[in-house]
């Protein structure tokens, strides 16, 4: 019988359709989860953009425009797991597991291995703790996970996509109203790259007030994508 751990998660469900490669995915991580058998994966980051000379009135205020299109994919980066559940949320699979790189229990996504998983070492390598939840770690905003550069993020939407934000309040984030009909989303972030890149999706409807630093990194990026695009 397979480990309590593998469907801990509220958000389990055996009829998500997925491909026969990550079929094999999940069927490795299942039986390293119930042996208690480190994994070694090799997981696809997210990219960034090629780097550009400045220009555009975007670069200038920090505004989110354009797409990731012009970016590449860097090369898939090796990371050594301590499996602890597998878990599904918003229709994909999740490996739930302490990172031995980063020291610190993170979620990774199934469809961005690169290739199958390979247990490593003996069975019976570590023990999964006590008070271990799958459902604190899936389905979290993706700046909530990892990082390495905290903050408290204030982002103003313009009039057009605030109601949005309005509407799709977490408990944890706060929208102050302003009059002409725009408004402020405030929340606190781990992982300042998936706030950029979250910005990113919403063009210029968005643009990121504080922190001062990480404003300073969109006009960067935006910088990057614009060179890019020449």
């Amino acid at each position: 019988e397979l480990n309590h751990a593998l469907a801990e998660s509220s958000s389990f469900n055996l009829a998500v359709p997925e491909s026969p490669k990550i079929t094999g995915y999940r069927r490795v991580l299942a039986d390293a989860i119930q042996d208690r058998q480190e994994v070694e994966i090799a997981y696809l980051g997210l990219g960034r953009f090629s780097a550009g000379p400045a220009a555009g009135p975007a670069a200038a205020t920090g505004r989110a425009a354009g797409d990731r299109s012009a970016g590449k994919r860097p090369p898939p980066e090796k990371r050594t797991v301590r499996p602890y559940a597998l878990s599904v949320f918003g229709a994909n699979w999740y490996l739930v597991g302490h990172c031995l790189k980063r020291g610190e229990i993170r979620c990774f996504k199934l469809s961005r291995l690169a290739a199958e998983p390979r247990p490593t070492g003996g069975t019976g390598a570590f023990e999964v703790p006590a008070d271990f939840s799958a459902s604190r770690h899936v389905g979290l905003p993706t700046w909530d996970v990892g990082g390495e550069r905290p903050g408290l993020a204030r982002l103003r939407f313009d009039a057009d996509t605030a109601w949005m934000m309005q509407e799709n309040l977490r408990k944890e984030e706060t929208y102050h109203p302003l009059p002409d009909g725009r408004g402020i989303l405030s929340f606190r972030f781990k992982n300042h790259d998936a706030v950029l890149r979250w910005a990113l999706k919403f063009h210029r409807h968005c643009e990121i007030l504080e922190p001062a630093w990480l404003r300073a990194l969109m006009k960067e990026r935006l910088t990057e994508m614009l060179g890019a695009l020449r």
